[in-house]
């Protein structure tokens, strides 16, 4: 708790800058309709939102850094701890369940973030969804593998001094660029699923109504209010 305090005030400077880039692209949302739809503009608009995330990184890192410089064996050890207990616990629910039921469980998430994007989804879009699943093989071997790579990663930086610029070139790669660990398999499936989503966004709202159109601009406006009230 101590360092997410030390993080705050830092963290909301580092990230002004972007919020006028974020309040363009909603105001882009607020305005799109069902005309404007086709996979290629989804596939757009899901590649300029990784950037968005990736440049939010890009700011977040420095003050990371000096924040992880100051840490003390326990607070190593603290987060260590805490990675690793959190991949077991995935781990041990992805690696559990047979392949239908995974399926099932991605099902239930997209339809509850459609739902909060669009309100009730409707039959058609719910065999949309479902049938977009049963497409989709667990990559749970594969994210297994890769969070394995990330814990030896943080457990080795933590090993060296934090002053040296070996230190500060491992944590900036692993914190801006722990996609590099995927792992070829992992990295083709990542990549797949990007179109396999795509597609299902474009025919979902193909069957879109006024309703759910009125829903998602309403959303898209919350979303401004808070990028306006952070701005302030």
């Amino acid at each position: 708790n101590a360092i997410c305090w030390r993080l705050v005030n830092p963290l909301l400077k580092r990230t002004a800058p972007e919020l006028p880039l974020y309040q363009k692209k909603l105001q882009s949302l607020v305005r799109i309709n069902a005309d404007d739809i086709n996979q290629t503009l989804v596939e757009n608009q899901i590649k300029q939102l990784r950037q968005y995330q990736q440049n939010l990184l890009n700011r977040l890192a420095t003050e990371l850094l000096i924040v992880s410089q100051t840490l003390t064996s326990d607070q190593k050890q603290q987060i260590l701890s805490s990675i690793k207990k959190t991949q077991q616990k995935i781990d041990k629910k992805q690696l559990s369940k047979s392949q239908a039921e995974l399926q099932e469980d991605v099902y239930e998430r997209i339809v509850k973030v459609s739902e909060w994007f669009i309100g009730s989804v409707n039959r058609g879009q719910q065999q949309l969804i479902r049938q977009a699943t049963k497409r989709l093989t667990s990559t749970a071997s594969g994210w297994q593998e890769h969070n394995k790579r990330v814990y030896l990663k943080w457990q080795k930086l933590f090993q060296l001094t934090p002053t040296t610029p070996e230190y500060k070139s491992q944590f900036m790669s692993l914190f801006l660029n722990s996609n590099r660990l995927y792992g070829n398999a992992l990295s083709q499936r990542v990549n797949d699923d990007l179109s396999l989503i795509s597609a299902l966004i474009t025919d979902i709202a193909y069957l879109m109504s006024h309703k759910q159109w009125q829903h998602f601009h309403e959303r898209i406006e919350q979303w401004q209010k808070i990028i306006h009230n952070l701005r302030r």
